[in-house]
């Protein structure tokens, strides 16, 4: 450890765009980055360690007007009080890895048992019926306001109504993920004015309430009814041409070079700001 710290002042980096996508990578990594005082794109470490866990990300967004579906939290040996139907989540997994739907009490102890694989607490959230389900981002520019990225649109059917770690991930035969996969969606997704107005709403409150930092990205449910849910946080960016955040920009006319030569530059600009600061406390 003591060599890696050395070789990294040596190499005295400019930035750091993290691509750790596991959870010490998300966090500790990050936080390490701030330590060292090494600029960073994207979310910081406290940030990141919040949007991990389901039930505390909800609880920060919903004490902040942002919808959220009823929920409750539950350990080992104990069984939901809300009646189906409704999604058993991992509380702290990503992918949707574990995730079941519930239609009748008959299958509780099945989707228990399968989400208990992935964690020792469990988010137990009233499904929202089928309506549409949506990717929804915001980008911070460079005058701290929020622009609402046009939305990814994933189609799901009654029969096949969540988006579960099959939808996302590809698989070997141990279970290892080797790829993303592929699937019915759209960007951008088409969204009429008022609903636009709503996911805006929803996506700047949630940035603000967690203390996102250049970017946000949610898993927005919409109900029968128009009215958008949040789901979840995801927070993370590769910046490849493909990735999510990238993809949605580059439909807002923005390219990828663009978006990442802008991200990496305010991060600079955050040292020398903080640098500056220091500067004139001391004096």
């Amino acid at each position: 450890m003591d060599q890696a710290v050395l070789k990294i002042k040596e190499l005295n980096p400019s930035a750091v765009v993290p691509h750790m996508f596991c959870l010490l990578g998300m966090t500790a990594f990050r936080f390490f980055c701030d330590v060292m005082n090494i600029p960073l794109v994207g979310n910081p470490a406290a940030v990141m360690a919040l949007s991990t866990n389901k039930w505390q990300t909800r609880a920060v967004v919903a004490s902040h007007g942002v919808k959220v579906p009823e929920a409750e939290i539950i350990s080992k040996g104990e069984v939901p009080k809300m009646q189906p139907p409704f999604l058993i989540k991992p509380c702290n997994e990503d992918n949707s890895q574990g995730i079941s739907l519930v239609r009748e009490l008959s299958t509780l102890q099945n989707a228990l048992d399968n989400a208990f694989q992935f964690d020792h607490e469990l988010l137990v959230e009233r499904y929202v019926p089928l309506g549409r389900e949506l990717r929804v981002a915001v980008l911070q520019m460079d005058d701290m306001s929020l622009q609402l990225l046009p939305c990814i649109e994933y189609f799901l059917t009654e029969e096949d109504p969540i988006r579960t770690a099959e939808h996302k991930l590809v698989t070997d035969k141990s279970g290892k993920p080797v790829g993303l996969a592929s699937g019915g969606r759209k960007c951008p997704a088409d969204i009429d004015e008022t609903l636009r107005e709503k996911l805006r709403d929803l996506a700047t409150r949630s940035h603000k309430a967690l203390g996102c930092r250049d970017y946000s990205l949610y898993d927005v449910r919409v109900d029968l009814q128009g009215e958008p849910y949040f789901i979840e946080a995801c927070l993370y960016c590769s910046f490849a041409p493909k990735s999510v955040v990238v993809a949605m920009a580059a439909q807002a006319g923005q390219d990828q070079r663009t978006v990442f030569e802008m991200l990496v530059n305010r991060a600079i600009n955050r040292k020398k700001a903080a640098g500056t600061k220091t500067v004139g406390m001391k004096g």
